[in-house]
């Protein structure tokens, strides 16, 4: 390969490396409690409310979401491409979660710097707006410029299935979601 073409591939690789910070807010007709206590309740069990999560189960006996708590989350139906998460602090008063993705199989995530931050504010009484900010790191780094669209539109495909389970209590699958979609966006 010709020096040129050396320093192209290193510029490319050097440019589409580094963190990726994805933030997604969405604004619920719910109260922040609702919202809150929702997604917490749904916490070991996540994939009834995101058509991207195919199973989700806690890990070492976990019952309930407390901090230290893990949970595995099946990226693909046949559970090969899967995440470990593991949930740093939890904040009921002010609404606050923080999970630390630590172990990725088959997802091109950086386990050491991975975390996602999650706030529901209240708007007034029968709204509030949830907003989950993530820093992305990928290994490998450039792979980070592709995956940081697929990431944001993931959060918010969980967050119209959110809206959905509270206002249905109706469980979120692939092929109903994107007439589920339709009628949120």
């Amino acid at each position: 390969m010709s020096q040129m073409r050396i320093l192209c591939v290193g510029l490319l690789l050097t440019a589409c490396a580094g963190d990726r910070e994805i933030s997604v807010t969405r604004v619920f007709p719910f109260s922040a409690d609702v919202v809150y206590e929702t997604a917490m309740a749904r916490f070991g069990d996540a994939h009834r409310i995101s058509p991207h999560m195919f199973n989700v189960r806690y890990l070492d006996g976990a019952e309930a979401p407390a901090v230290g708590v893990q949970r595995e989350v099946w990226t693909t139906e046949d559970g090969d491409s899967f995440m470990h998460e593991e949930l740093l602090t939890v904040d009921p008063e002010n609404r606050y979660i923080q999970i630390a993705i630590i172990y990725a199989e088959k997802v091109p995530v950086n386990t050491d710097e991975s975390v996602v931050e999650s706030t529901v504010t209240p708007i007034d009484e029968e709204t509030s707006s949830w907003t989950t900010n993530m820093l992305l790191r990928t290994r490998p780094a450039f792979l980070g410029t592709f995956a940081e669209g697929g990431v944001q539109s993931d959060i918010e495909d969980m967050l119209i299935g959110l809206e959905h389970h509270i206002l249905t209590g109706e469980d979120i699958t692939p092929e109903r979601f994107e007439q589920i979609e339709a009628d949120y966006r």
